[in-house]
């Protein structure tokens, strides 16, 4: 089912055990394997680390580490708590503060865009399609800001699906936003 693929992203609204068997299936297949830890719920480190990326938000790094990440001293202490479990890459969403990754590159937040919020109920997930699409930990700036930039975008309209960006939207609104 995943031999085509180049990423699979999952999230915690399906049940564990399919989660954990296509995160074995993506690893077996070679598909880049994204975790996306919503909704908020504990997980085992022998699953999380199943995943290349696991990409929680703040509640869900919380729940996961038990670390609070109202500071980017937690920030840092909770990606870093996932790391020691076991995870690859951590990519954690702090919505009007940006997003924050730590892994074998290195460590790095990317602030967010200002935009005037309508309804955040996709961001999260436009962001997490965002960052699969553009995954390159060479250029983890340039991945974050355009994950960003479609969670920003994804943000400013109702809706779930309708306010998913396409590639193009996003970057035309980073167009507007050099990168410093």
């Amino acid at each position: 089912m995943f031999q085509d693929a180049d990423a699979v992203l999952l999230q915690l609204e399906t049940p564990l055990g399919t989660v954990e068997a296509s995160l074995r299936m993506a690893r077996e297949c070679g598909a880049l394997a994204i975790l996306d830890a919503g909704p908020a719920r504990n997980l085992s480190p022998d699953m999380l680390c199943l995943a290349d990326i696991v990409s929680p938000n703040e509640t869900e790094a919380e729940t996961l580490t038990g670390i609070a990440v109202d500071t980017m001293d937690g920030v840092h202490k909770a990606a870093q708590e996932l790391l020691d479990m076991g995870v690859d890459h951590v990519v954690l969403k702090l919505g009007d503060r940006g997003s924050y990754y730590l892994g074998p590159t290195g460590e790095l937040h990317v602030p967010a865009f200002p935009v005037e919020a309508v309804d955040t109920t996709a961001a999260g997930d436009a962001f997490t399609a965002a960052l699969a699409l553009r995954w390159d930990p060479a250029r983890m700036r340039d991945t974050l800001r355009f994950a960003n930039a479609a969670g920003a975008l994804a943000a400013k309209s109702e809706g779930a699906q309708p306010s998913m960006p396409l590639a193009a939207a996003v970057d035309a609104f980073l167009a507007a936003y050099p990168a410093e």
